[in-house]
């Protein structure tokens, strides 16, 4: 008999993080699923670790070492035999009714899928998971996130892959992970919500673990490109209005050519990208504009790194 989740575990040399990960799934008060851990070349103790673990329900998996989080999200998938999937990043945790939760929702909400509200802990903190757990659930009642696109692309809203939970049929209609962009979690959840309902539950059902090596951390221009592919399919799928096309590209290049970290060779390469992309715009003037008081700011308030 089949799961009625399939929870994927992506990994790559994360043995000081995975047993809590693992931990926490294993602890679920929701107790039918599957949990394929992916381990994505791991040269570290990853596999002796999992050995350690006597609990059918895991299943683990070792692959030569791709360093790209999409591809090894959609092999995981293949593997997949539950009626929902759920992901949970290698150093990140769940509260214990997360599970439980989402899958009430899911049962009462069609064609829909769900994401939580997070916590973001230092990866060094202590984390009590029974404390949030009892202090956390049961306060808040999900709602329908039907702006959920645009306050994705405009950054006014965050989504993790960690916190989310979707029926395993919608695949047949989104296929899976942009393998173009190695980390694709933004666009994934952006691409699904083009065409199923998102439930958005404001519970911390998850904690974000941030560290050095998260997966998470794209460059820039990384994610310049996955917010900018969203943006192009929104407005194909007539989602977005030109207007609203025209406002979201501009607001995300000058998003780009503006962040505090960014160096002058790359502003001047976004820059020019910028203007090629941007020159159909009906707000072409004011993107010169906007660009010439951005660089203005940079050069003479925070200064430039080379």
């Amino acid at each position: 008999m089949n799961p009625i989740v399939s929870v994927i575990i992506p990994t790559y040399n994360r043995e000081q993080f995975l047993p809590k990960a693992i931990n926490s799934v294993l602890n679920q008060s929701f107790k039918d699923f599957e949990l394929i851990i992916l381990d994505d070349g791991s040269n570290d103790n990853t596999k002796e670790l999992i050995n350690k673990y006597d609990d059918k329900r895991i299943h683990y998996h070792y692959i030569d070492h791709l360093g790209n989080i999409s591809s090894i999200r959609n092999l995981a998938l293949e593997l997949s035999r539950g009626e929902y999937i759920a992901f949970l990043d290698s150093d990140d945790l769940w509260l214990k009714d997360k599970l439980a939760i989402q899958i009430a929702i899911l049962r009462q909400n069609q064609n829909s899928f769900v994401l939580t509200d997070f916590t973001i802990y230092n990866s060094n903190s202590n984390v009590n998971l029974k404390a949030l757990s009892e202090s956390n659930f049961g306060k808040k009642e999900p709602y329908y996130e039907s702006n959920a696109f645009w306050l994705l692309i405009n950054n006014e809203k965050s989504y993790y892959p960690s916190t989310l939970i979707f029926p395993k049929y919608f695949l047949q209609t989104i296929k899976g992970f942009d393998e173009s962009l190695k980390e694709s979690g933004m666009e994934f959840i952006g691409r699904m919500s083009l065409h199923f309902k998102l439930f958005f539950l404001p519970e911390r059902t998850t904690i974000i673990r941030k560290h050095e090596s998260n997966y998470s951390k794209q460059s820039h221009k990384e994610n310049f490109k996955e917010k900018h592919l969203l943006i192009e399919k929104g407005f194909k799928k007539r989602i977005l209005t030109k207007k609203q096309y025209d406002q979201a590209i501009l607001k995300h290049h000058f998003a780009y050519i503006t962040i505090p970290q960014i160096t002058l060779s790359a502003m001047l390469e976004g820059i020019k990208d910028c203007f090629v992309v941007c020159s159909s715009l009906s707000n072409y003037f004011e993107l010169v504009k906007s660009i010439a008081i951005g660089v203005k700011n940079k050069i003479f308030n925070k200064g430039l790194k080379h």
